[in-house]
């Protein structure tokens, strides 16, 4: 995840990256990568993310739930096993988020 934040930082520079796609990038190193990382760490960063979903930075919400959780959902690698570290928010924004994008008419 280091790696990936890295290197949007530098393909941005000098800009600073948005938020949505920092998190996207560091969701997809994650998911890719999940099964290699301890279970312990994992969680953390689950923690982290819910931490982010349930406080008052709105920036921070956004780049947790539309960048992290959005990139790491349509992932194979994000089976029970991952689903089962979410938080309640978490799981909340993710099931809110599959209906809409299985959501035969937008204009219901």
């Amino acid at each position: 995840m280091h790696l990936a934040f890295e290197r949007v930082v530098d393909d941005w520079s000098p800009e600073i990256p948005p938020l949505t796609i920092l998190f996207a990038e560091i969701g997809d190193s994650f998911v890719r990568d999940f099964k290699a990382i301890d279970d312990r760490e994992s969680q953390a960063v689950f923690n982290a993310i819910e931490t982010m979903l349930t406080g008052k930075d709105e920036a921070l919400n956004v780049g947790a739930s539309t960048g992290f959780l959005e990139a790491i959902a349509v992932k194979p690698e994000f089976d029970k096993k991952a689903k089962s570290m979410l938080g309640e928010e978490s799981k909340k924004f993710l099931h809110a988020w599959l209906q809409f994008m299985n959501s035969p008419n937008l204009d219901s």
